[in-house]
């Protein structure tokens, strides 16, 4: 009998050893890591775009209500400052200057776009209507005004609320009211940063009791009377165009930025009003003519003829007769002007 013996197989000798603990830790790491690199590349590949922000003021005077400039002055200072992508006229109580607006507009070769809008005088406040086509008329209740901005499919906004100075200021009380309204009279955003001085002292309330009770969406506006104070604050909005901001308004993606105006624009508009007074509003000279020629004043200017006349006939004066008539009568013509 033969025996055999069993022998244990050797590996070849072009079989590869087994790595080390700490080279299979490393390479699985750089393998690892291209792999996250490369899916990280296709991932990239498939996300959209960035939507960029634009930049609307949504609330501005022309010379049609109690701005300063032309439309025509508007658009050109916008067009070359090249920072806004929309803008809003929103004269009181009517509609013509945006409807110009918005003819030259599209004449223009920028891509700034005009919304047509009014700031309406509410028996609580102002509000501003964006988007309408016909104007809204004044003297309403503010549910009512808005109810009939969205008649017009536009969108209505509180304009700088919570001011106690300002008397065309929306209040507390009347804010709550309308959180309570039925929705075709809610607004569809509030005005928490305007630039003129309806903010001062409002702005940043609005903002805190908007985001703490309210949850509107937010808009910033110049409030420009004066053609530089166009921009100083504004609405930022995802896209560039008008529609995009109408989106952006419904779909509560906005938010206000900016500043208040300069001291150029209060001075610039406060010497137009005592020079040539405000529209609908008499100046400080025509304020003294009315008063000279009012039937109030009658019996005044009576009692002051008949008081200073016997001063003039005992006074010592040496003169003509002329001359003393002429005294009499310049007298007179004195005891007619208001003092």
């Amino acid at each position: 009998m033969t025996s055999t013996s069993e022998t244990t197989p050797q590996p070849p000798e072009y079989a590869p050893q087994p790595a080390e603990p700490s080279q299979r830790s490393a390479s699985s790491r750089e393998l690892a890591g291209k792999m996250r690199t490369k899916a990280a590349w296709n991932k990239a590949a498939d996300q959209p775009t960035i939507t960029p922000l634009g930049r609307a003021d949504l609330h501005m005077h022309s010379h049609y209500s109690d701005g300063l400039g032309t439309v025509q002055d508007i658009l050109t200072f916008v067009g070359q400052r090249g920072e806004l992508d929309v803008i809003a006229i929103t004269d009181h109580d009517t509609i013509e200057g945006a409807l110009r607006a918005r003819e030259l507009g599209l004449k223009q070769e920028n891509s700034l776009e005009v919304i047509v809008g009014e700031e309406v005088s509410t028996r609580e406040g102002h509000l501003l209507a964006l988007f309408i086509e016909e104007r809204i008329p004044s003297g309403l209740s503010i549910e009512q005004s808005i109810a009939l901005v969205h008649e017009q499919g536009g969108i209505a906004v509180i304009a700088h609320p919570f001011n106690r100075v300002f008397r065309h200021s929306t209040q507390l009380e009347v804010v709550e009211r309308l959180k309570h309204a039925p929705l075709e009279a809610q607004p569809d955003g509030i005005e928490t940063l305007n630039g003129s001085f309806a903010g001062i002292g409002s702005s940043h309330l609005a903002m805190t009791r908007n985001r703490r009770r309210y949850g509107w969406p937010e808009t910033g506006s110049s409030d420009a009377h004066t053609v530089t104070a166009i921009g100083c604050a504004f609405t930022w909005f995802e896209g560039s165009s008008a529609d995009d901001l109408r989106r952006s308004l419904l779909g509560s993606a906005t938010m206000p930025g900016g500043r208040s105006w300069q001291t150029q624009d209060y001075w610039k508009l406060a010497s137009y009003w005592a020079r040539n007074g405000r529209p609908g509003h008499p100046t400080y000279i025509e304020r003294l003519r009315q008063l000279g020629q009012s039937n109030r004043l009658a019996s005044l200017r009576l009692f002051s003829q008949i008081a200073r006349r016997p001063l003039v006939k005992h006074l010592p004066y040496r003169g003509t007769k002329t001359q003393v008539d002429e005294l009499d009568h310049r007298v007179e013509q004195e005891a007619r002007i208001p003092h």
